[in-house]
């Protein structure tokens, strides 16, 4: 998640320090189970989020 915060603020032109905290309780805790994520069965789209950030930059990412 870190990674793709600091991409955004490079392309987005809003510099600044980034704070990488841990999510406590029960949302965290499905976070990092995975539990959040969609099924197997689950459409879904194909653009990464990569993509989606350089066409967001105007293809300057």
């Amino acid at each position: 998640m870190a990674d793709m915060v600091h991409g955004y603020a490079a392309v987005s032109g809003r510099p600044g320090r980034i704070l990488e905290v841990p999510l406590l309780g029960g949302f965290g805790k499905a976070m990092r189970e995975g539990t959040l994520l969609a099924t197997p069965e689950a459409e879904r789209g194909r653009q990464t989020f990569q993509q989606w950030l350089w066409r967001f930059s105007g293809g300057a990412a």
